[in-house]
């Protein structure tokens, strides 16, 4: 392995492992920064570095290390292990070979099953897919498809799944005019199901609660071809303000903006909330492998308490007859199917559960989530 490519790589491992920061985000950084790079030593660096960050546990194990007190020297020890086992078949406990915390599979095994909960490791650690979104504000997914076609890209139409296309090969389709011109977005497949699961009718209100940067706001305002109300809210000013740049380059006009703690005072009140709630993301590993390291038992505990402070928080805005849509990108019945049994034993008598669904790993090649749907009666 060329020096350069070597060193980048233990950069990349430092910035996730060290300066606790997002790998998918700081690999595309990385990568930049080396841009005199070939094409075969940027897909080094690249694999390599997603590789080591799923497989983390593993490789410190065969590199003879804790995975305690990390430092330039250990980071470039676990990278030689990786060079030296990655193609060979080593006999080691599942928790080991398939690189998740002891905490983690023990409750993973409690809530779902030895079996389930295997499964569904063991897929959490490929590769995840890359999926687009036709913005139909702009564009209809015929043309898109063959715009697409004409950048030299192949696009899969998703069945059933109209406007959603998978892009096989690497891409370089977030720096196109199409992407910056606001015609496609980027976002997971199951991601996409949840606006379909919210069921969102020609003139109706819908305050999506804890917003983001804004993909499902911006999802249902192409899908009902802006003749609905969208106010987006989110603790996060910064969030917001980038869902406001989202919405201009996507021509959005009927989506407002406002923090969380203004929703109450300004007396909002919607026929659809979605509360796409904080959590452990245990259904994203697929796509943000470095995001199993950073969660802990406590930040679980943590996220079911906040879920059910934000549901009995939000659940008074919604309008008679209207629906709460609670969801969640974890594979733990515990943040989802548990979740529902709680709120209806609290607000049984006002809300009625009309559908939940689970989608796990095996489901599709997108993100783990629960979603449920309630009716105010």
């Amino acid at each position: 392995m060329p020096f350069p490519v070597r060193k980048a790589i233990i950069e990349g491992l430092k910035s996730v492992f060290i300066d606790g920061k997002i790998v998918e985000k700081e690999v595309p950084i990385l990568l930049k920064a080396n841009s005199k790079f070939g094409s075969r030593d940027r897909a080094m660096v690249a694999n390599s570095i997603y590789e080591i960050v799923r497989y983390w546990r593993k490789y410190v194990y065969l590199s003879n290390q804790t995975e305690i007190s990390i430092t330039i020297e250990k980071l470039a020890n676990v990278l030689d292990a990786f060079l030296e086992f990655r193609h060979k078949n080593i006999a080691l406990s599942f928790e080991i070979d398939q690189s998740f915390p002891d905490w983690l599979q023990n409750i993973a095994i409690e809530e779902l099953g030895k079996e389930k909960w295997e499964e569904q490791a063991i897929l959490s650690n490929q590769k995840s897919k890359v999926y687009i979104r036709t913005n139909f504000l702009k564009i209809t997914a015929k043309k898109l498809e063959a715009a697409i076609k004409e950048l030299g890209y192949t696009a899969l139409p998703v069945e059933n799944m109209n406007g959603t296309f998978e892009i096989p090969e690497k891409n370089n389709l977030s720096h196109s005019k199409l992407f910056k011109d606001g015609f496609f977005e980027f976002q997971d497949i199951s991601s996409q199901l949840v606006g379909t699961f919210c069921g969102v009718e020609e003139g109706q209100t819908v305050l999506d609660a804890c917003a983001g940067a804004g993909g499902k706001s911006l999802q249902l305002a192409s899908m009902m071809d802006g003749k609905i109300q969208i106010i987006a809210s989110d603790k996060n000013e910064n969030k917001l303000t980038i869902l406001r740049e989202r919405c201009q380059r996507a021509g959005v006009k009927n989506l407002s903006t406002l923090l969380q703690r203004h929703i109450f005072s300004a007396n909002i009140k919607a026929d659809v909330v979605l509360l796409d709630v904080p959590c452990s993301a245990t259904g994203t590993f697929r796509r943000n492998p470095g995001l199993k390291w950073k969660l802990t038992s406590e930040l679980l505990e943590e996220n079911k308490v906040q879920q059910r402070e934000i549901l009995e928080l939000f659940a008074p805005t919604v309008n008679e007859k209207g629906h709460l849509v609670y969801v969640t990108c974890s594979i733990l019945p515990s943040e989802g199917e548990k979740q529902v049994e709680w709120f209806l034993e609290k607000f049984g008598a006002e809300f009625k559960l009309i559908e939940q669904k689970r989608i796990d790993l095996s489901t599709n090649s997108g993100d783990g989530f629960f979603m449920a749907k309630f009716v105010r009666i």
